[in-house]
């Protein structure tokens, strides 16, 4: 467990200013925080249609992560009394030292969004958090304004933005593929392996955040971490391998974690790589392959994890995209994967002051 911090922390009400407050963390009920989504907009009417059969298990899942606090998930939220106004963002833990920020709403009011990431950034200071993550779509302009340039901010050594493509890929349009690649279920042993192709396809940022340089493969840790809180996290790893040489060309991550934890389900999603160097009928062959073992983590194995929908969420780049449109997946939106290490936490806190400095001064104008 991760002591509080001693003083005022995040689970106590915090006044930033007259009007405006962080609310202790978790203080909104699932069905609170789910009206406050689709009231803002967050919920459009496609996500809602996709949520809904499963919002039993969802809410389930978020209460028993919202129990275990700073252990696993946490929900900021800031409410501004004369405007009316609330925003909140949520955190959890992804991977062994990694958490995922994500569902920021602001009621277009950047004083609150402000308080809320920074102070969403102390807490990762404060635990040791070794990276932080979020999602977001190069549609949303928000975003992109925020974490579009992190990279550059930052440095390549400290942050990684990459354009990925999000699928959904039914298992029963795979069909059987032999020929000059083999396929390898990776263990603890495998970790250098694992980590060189990770580096080749995704790069160093990437591997860090996914925790990818240890020897804990499966997440084992992890998962025992969140079993204590009547949750699960685990994760498989299969490498297609050259029969002849046996070089490795391609790579499947396939994650397992409490169903809706995310409203995207990224908490059970594939990430799916290929080396650059190969033929599109190759990659073909590789893809199908890394896809047909993917699909024990959710169909095959009896787990106490709850998978309730009928394709995979496989998250890779155009070529492999192409590919698996050809193949039949259904491809639906891209996200940015955005990824800022523990250096640059601080320098991370200052650029959010300076971009929302300018915003904040029209709007402290408005309501004077």
């Amino acid at each position: 467990m991760i002591p509080p911090r001693d003083g005022t922390d995040f689970f106590q009400t915090r006044h930033i200013s007259e009007h405006l407050k962080l609310l202790p963390a978790n203080s909104l009920s699932f069905d609170e925080l789910y009206a406050h989504y689709s009231d803002v907009g967050f919920l459009y009417q496609e996500k809602r249609k996709r949520l809904l059969p499963h919002l039993d298990l969802i809410r389930h899942n978020w209460n028993l992560g919202w129990a275990a606090g700073r252990d696993i998930m946490w929900t900021l939220i800031y409410r501004e009394d004369r405007l009316n106004k609330m925003g909140t963002v949520t955190t959890w833990k992804t991977t062994g030292n990694s958490w995922q920020s994500q569902h920021l709403t602001s009621q277009k009011y950047a004083a609150g969004v402000l308080h809320l990431l920074l102070a969403a950034q102390d807490e990762g200071i404060y635990i040791g958090t070794d990276s932080a993550q979020n999602w977001y779509s190069p549609t949303n302009g928000f975003a992109m304004k925020i974490y579009g340039r992190m990279d550059r901010i930052l440095g390549t050594d400290c942050a990684d933005s990459c354009l990925l493509n999000y699928l959904q890929v039914d298992p029963f349009i795979l069909k059987h593929t032999s020929g000059r690649y083999r396929i390898h279920r990776c263990t603890d042993k495998d970790h250098t392996m694992i980590r060189h192709l990770a580096e080749q396809c995704r790069g160093q940022v990437y591997c860090a955040a996914e925790d990818l340089y240890g020897c804990d493969v499966e997440m084992s840790e992890l998962n025992q971490e969140y079993q204590k809180f009547g949750l699960s996290r685990k994760r498989y790893i299969w490498v297609a391998l050259e029969k002849d040489s046996g070089n490795p060309k391609g790579m499947i991550i396939a994650y397992r974690g409490p169903f809706g934890f995310n409203f995207s389900f990224l908490e059970n999603r594939c990430d799916l790589m290929v080396v650059p160097s190969i033929s599109q009928d190759h990659r073909r062959h590789v893809c199908q392959l890394l896809l047909q073992n993917a699909a024990f983590a959710y169909f095959g194995e009896k787990t106490l994890l709850e998978y309730p929908i009928y394709h995979m969420v496989v998250l890779t780049d155009d070529l492999c995209a192409e590919v698996l449109t050809e193949l039949g997946a259904v491809r639906t939106r891209q996200y940015y994967q955005g990824i800022w290490m523990n250096p640059g936490f601080e320098k991370w806190k200052n650029y959010m002051r300076r971009i929302f400095s300018i915003v904040l001064k029209r709007e402290n104008k408005k309501t004077l």
